[in-house]
């Protein structure tokens, strides 16, 4: 058997070296690749030319690689196999059983109890997704825009420009300038990224680590259209006046083709709860519409009757749910934008789903917001003057859905993190059982065919092997790897 393991550990070295030699050589295969893809994008000719000369000169080398694989026969097939001798067959007639193999385990009964902090002990109140049936829009202010020589509205234009510029707003300076492959009508940030719209080129994101730009979805856009983002989706107008919810990949969502409901779209913004506002540019309707989460459901909430003229963008503020509506011409909109819910309550405390200052005085108003210091939730009114206040204004306020989304991932982090500990011990159980299995395969085999020399070599390798899995069992009972985990 020692021989045997010594053939085998030979074999296995060899397989290993080749094998990260392959690796080594697919890596440089793949910095090739994405050497190409940026020539493409940003090279000159000559630049083009000469890159093109040192990857023929890799791809050369990797040819004569695979060869020298072949020639020297390192990937042919090996196989190890073992040759009875005639004497060991006297060995059925001379030994009927060599011992017995007990194996013990012993059960859990520790369990482990992830204590709550603070936040977690907050028993919080499920707010269901509203209808857009239950959305209500309240004009709050109208303002005149034609002639306004107004200096605190900033634009930028990608019309026949292909550069994003970084610009520090204290200091009014460039910062960075990234070259891209289109002009670039909208543009939005998110985690380290531009996402922006290429028009006839498609969606595309820039990522600002290495300026590496990737087609997203090869589609021709709106040129006008903006690129909300909600959550973890995309939100964007096609040039065929479709409205398409994409994830973060460009892998589609959803899409709404209503050619009765707008024929030109302009505007585009989501709000809190994933609800999405478009507008109409078209002349006779001016549509102004919200398209359910799912994309399956939409309904008209302005139109021209309520002096919408050419509304060219959208903006929904999510911090106190108010939606801008600018005109192409002379006037822009704000509207407060309210929602029917039906708040469910489980087992919660009334402090945090009512506004503490409101319940006080006797008036039932729901909170939106938290402070921990206070302990108490804040409707909107409340919190301004909570945060004007000399006593108070220092405090620590946070949305409510901002708390349930850090609690939910919070807790989904724990999960996480028990599911790969748990999976580690059923990957390692799993590995003492089959040498288990082998080492009970083993004794069968000494049983049958092996000399008294053999069998009493045998046995030690054996018995170590028995020795060391009895200590990992007792390190997984001393260690408490197999309590029970509860999460709470």
């Amino acid at each position: 058997m020692k021989e045997l393991y010594a053939a085998e550990e030979t074999e296995r070295k060899k397989i290993n070296h080749l094998i990260s030699s392959i690796q080594k050589e697919e890596k440089d295969i793949a910095d090739c690749q994405t050497t190409l893809d940026k020539i493409k994008h940003h090279a000159s000719d000559l630049q083009t030319f000469l890159a093109l000369n040192h990857i023929q000169l890799d791809i050369s080398n990797n040819e004569k690689f695979l060869e020298t694989l072949i020639k020297e026969e390192k990937m042919n097939h090996v196989s190890i196999s073992w040759k009875n001798e005639t004497s060991v067959e006297k060995l059925l007639t001379t030994m009927k059983k060599m011992g017995t193999i007990i194996l013990e385990t012993k059960a859990g009964d520790a369990a482990l109890t992830i204590r709550k902090n603070k936040q977690s002990q907050i028993m919080l109140p499920i707010i269901p997704v509203p209808s857009i049936n239950d959305i209500k829009l309240t004009l709050n202010q109208t303002v005149k825009t034609n002639g306004d020589e107004s200096q605190t509205l900033f634009a930028t234009s990608g019309y026949h420009h292909d550069c994003i510029k970084i610009i520090n707003m204290k200091n009014r300076k460039t910062e960075k300038s990234i070259v891209v492959g289109s002009e670039i009508y909208e543009i939005v940030h998110k985690d380290g990224k531009f996402f922006y719209n290429g028009c006839r080129r498609g969606l595309f994101v820039v990522s600002l680590d290495d300026d590496y730009e990737v087609q997203l979805v090869n589609l021709t856009l709106k040129r006008f259209s903006s690129i909300p983002i909600w959550s973890d989706k995309l939100y964007f107008i096609g040039d065929d006046d479709s409205i398409t919810c994409s994830d973060p990949q460009g892998g589609s969502e959803w899409k709404l083709e209503q050619k009765t409901l707008f024929s030109n779209p302009r505007g585009i913004a989501v709000d809190n709860y994933g609800c999405v506002y478009v507008s109409d540019l078209v002349y006779g309707s001016y549509n102004f519409v919200v398209i359910s989460p799912d994309g399956s459901k939409h309904r008209v909430l302005l139109s021209e009757k309520d002096d919408l003229k050419k509304p060219q963008s959208v903006f929904y503020n999510r911090k106190n749910n108010k939606l801008h509506i600018a005109n192409q011409r002379n006037e822009a909109f704000l509207y407060d934008v309210s929602k029917r819910i039906d708040t469910l309550f489980l087992s919660m405390s009334s402090s945090l789903t009512v506004c503490g200052v409101c319940d006080y005085r006797n008036i039932r108003q729901l909170s939106v917001f938290w402070c921990s210091e206070c302990d108490e939730g804040l409707c909107e009114g409340c919190k301004d003057h909570h945060a004007a206040s000399k006593g108070t204004r220092d405090h620590g306020i946070v949305l409510i859905s901002e708390l349930q989304e850090n609690l939910i991932k919070e807790l989904y982090d724990v999960e996480e993190k028990e599911n790969k500990s748990i999976t580690n011990i059923i990957s390692s159980i799993e590995e003492k059982e089959r040498e288990v299995t082998e080492s009970q395969t083993n004794l069968d085999k000494v049983k049958q065919h092996a000399s008294d020399l053999q069998t009493f070599l045998a046995m030690k390798h054996i018995q170590r092997d028995v020795t060391i899995n009895e200590q990992f069992l007792e390190s997984l009972i001393k260690e408490e790897k197999i309590n029970n985990t509860s999460i709470s």
